[in-house]
């Protein structure tokens, strides 16, 4: 008996190992290249808007976007950074688009979890920005 209580942990170690060893291996197989290569390019973006390059801002933006269309939070800060450059009509259109990519049934996020929550406030305060800015657009048209 004394012989099986220090195997059975061994066993567990073992057991464990393996899972955690072929859990590494699934995610590794599946991972969205896209997805990391969008996010280098929305942290980039992050970096420029910060020290004030909005045109390299926006280029890293667009190639987050090129890279993956399915990363909804880039349309809202390219229509954020539109409507800085009081762009509206053009802060409308990424804004929309946003809408469009949080309604979808696939959103990437950096870090892989997006709660539910998370994407109602997101669906709220993109159109409230929409609401807000369509004013703007048709007033000066």
């Amino acid at each position: 008996m004394s012989s099986m209580r220090r195997t059975f942990p061994i066993a567990w170690a073992i057991i464990a190992t393996i899972v955690a060893v072929s859990e590494a291996m699934w995610m590794w197989r599946h991972q969205l290249p896209a997805t990391d290569y969008s996010g280098i390019a929305y942290v980039n973006a992050l970096k420029a808007e910060a020290s004030g390059d909005l045109d390299g801002a926006t280029a890293q933006y667009m190639v987050a976007v090129d890279r993956d269309p399915l990363h909804c939070g880039v349309y809202q800060e390219l229509g954020r950074l539109m409507e800085r450059q009081n762009q509206n009509a053009e802060a409308i259109a990424f804004y929309r688009r946003a809408l469009v990519c949080f309604n979808g049934r696939v959103v990437h996020v950096i870090g892989g979890h997006y709660p539910e929550s998370a994407r109602k406030w997101d669906i709220r305060a993109t159109t409230k920005r929409i609401e807000a800015l369509s004013g703007s657009v048709t007033s000066t048209q």
